[in-house]
């Protein structure tokens, strides 16, 4: 592909060799950074490779858990809905009611 986009004399055909190319390389980072934290790479020297801070690498190449619930019982799936102008429910997938909160006037 980079030997393509040497020989290219259209700027639209070059266009799309970068486009193939970078998504060629966002693939091979994203594998070879996650093999350097599989071999206990530091986020701090994998930022200095890539020419970033390492909360910038690990914000952008961690991996991200599953959301969780935040109250017992609930799911990330759990609907969240409004009962009244003051009133918010959070429900079980059966429905069951695990949380309701009142707004209060002041």
């Amino acid at each position: 592909m980079a030997r393509q986009f040497e020989t290219a004399s259209d700027p639209l055909e070059r266009l799309g060799c970068i486009r193939l190319l970078r998504e060629a390389l966002k693939g091979a980072e994203e594998t070879t950074v996650q093999a350097a934290r599989t071999a206990d790479a530091s986020w701090a020297a994998i930022g200095e490779c890539l020419g970033v801070s390492k909360q910038a690498a690990a914000q952008r190449f961690a991996i991200r858990p599953e959301p969780t619930a935040t109250l017992a019982g609930e799911t990330p799936e759990s609907p969240r809905r409004r009962t009244g102008s003051n009133v918010w429910e959070v429900t079980s997938p059966g429905g069951r009611t695990l949380l309701r909160i009142r707004r209060v006037a002041r």
